[in-house]
């Protein structure tokens, strides 16, 4: 039978992966959400790659907090499958080929997934992270930030969504290390969107019960570091 890549990928790689897991630690954020991811990504004079951007309007939450930090989006970059995000982001020459594109290689401060990293599957998780260590400067960072679905038993958010995937927190986050990065996880988000008051009150009593951290979020801040490079 023909296996895939990232099937191959894990049959020659698990030994190492697995115990490289076992090597993360995480660090939990207490509060804003929002507020500690502005303050976290300094993005002033920095060239950002918004992976999954989405657009229209304002555009979306990482072109703001780029366009709050530099009063411009110079800077900015965007890449979105959708057509119809890629000729909005192309009107303000934002658009960015993160697959083909090859005149910003090794330059890039921040490559950010902001809530698209559940959406792709195995094989194209590991694309993303191989090609981001392709365009990233050394010391740049790939921050994925994705729901805490593995833990949020009232999650109808993530598990009503077909084309969401669940994905793992510490061995995720060595999967990535195996690339060539210093990786920290951070959980936190004490609301869920678009939920209210009451729904958001009951899923965290209900994970409290649970003895289940009572967070929505997960973070994975990769800074890449090529002589971690085991693959």
């Amino acid at each position: 039978m023909h296996k895939s890549a990232a099937e191959t990928f894990l049959v020659e790689n698990y030994s190492r992966y697995a115990y490289a897991r076992f090597h993360r630690h995480r660090k939990y954020v207490i509060g804003s959400w929002s507020r500690w991811f502005r303050r976290t990504y300094d993005m002033r004079g920095k060239l950002v790659l918004d992976f999954g951007s989405g657009g229209g309007g304002n555009g979306s939450a990482i072109m703001q907090q780029y366009r709050a930090h530099n009063g411009n989006v110079a800077g900015y970059r965007g890449f979105d499958a959708c057509e119809e995000v890629k000729a909005w982001l192309d009107q303000g020459e934002h658009y960015y080929d993160f697959w083909a594109d090859q005149s910003l290689r090794g330059q890039f401060d921040l490559i950010i997934g902001n809530q698209i990293y559940e959406h792709l599957d195995r094989e194209e998780r590991l694309r993303l992270i191989a090609r981001s260590t392709e365009l990233l400067k050394e010391g740049g960072r790939l921050v994925l930030t994705y729901p805490f679905a593995l833990y949020n038993m009232n999650f109808r958010y993530f598990w009503e969504d077909i084309t969401h995937k669940p994905v793992g927190v510490e061995a995720e986050a060595g999967l990535i290390a195996m690339f060539g990065y210093q990786t920290q996880i951070y959980i936190g988000g004490l609301r869920g969107q678009p939920f209210g008051l009451w729904e958001n009150l009951l899923c965290l009593f209900r994970n409290l019960v649970m003895l289940l951290p009572p967070f929505w979020l997960v973070n994975i801040t990769a800074r890449k570091d090529s002589s971690l490079r085991r693959v």
